[in-house]
């Protein structure tokens, strides 16, 4: 008996509604410490979305680690 493909990717697949956010900080905690992704911290994600948010709407090219880099260099300089 074999599976079939839509079968096999069924538990890959969930709908938009299906999604639970992890709200719970203990459960976030060891989430970060096993992937080692760590979210940035807020003021420095609100300003990388702006910045975004700019770089979209003049249709220019954006990285974010290369924006995250460039907050910390204006954050270091003193200029945010």
């Amino acid at each position: 008996m074999s599976i079939k493909a839509t079968e096999r990717s069924h538990k890959f697949t969930f709908m938009p509604s299906q999604l639970q956010p992890v709200t719970d900080e203990q459960e976030l905690a060891a989430i970060y410490r096993r992937t080692g992704v760590y979210p940035y911290p807020k003021a420095k994600q609100e300003w990388i979305t702006q910045e975004v948010k700019r770089l979209q709407e003049s249709d220019e090219y954006f990285d974010t680690e290369q924006l995250a880099k460039q907050y910390d260099a204006l954050k270091a300089d003193g200029k945010l």
